[in-house]
């Protein structure tokens, strides 16, 4: 789990960089297909929040999750792989 406090007037984010292609569907990220394929999906933990996607050139992606309103954000990143 992930937690946030965002300064007085403003709102939390928490920041992750996710290492290569990952192909975005619906709430979660596909990192990686195939045989053995690897999944991250974003989960809130407190009302509202926005989860913002944005590609980081070469070395993958960038997800942003900001809390919609001033205060304290939390969220779970499961990351699932089938072996």
């Amino acid at each position: 789990m992930d937690k946030a406090k965002g300064p007085p007037g403003r709102r939390a984010a928490i920041f992750w960089h996710l290492i290569g292609d990952g192909v975005v569907e619906g709430d979660h990220i596909r990192l990686r297909g195939g045989e053995h394929p690897v999944e991250v999906q974003f989960i809130p933990l407190s009302p509202g929040g926005q989860v913002t996607i944005i590609p980081g050139g070469d070395s993958g992606r960038h997800v942003v999750y900001y809390a919609t309103t001033e205060g304290d954000l939390r969220v779970m990143m499961v990351v699932t792989m089938e072996q």
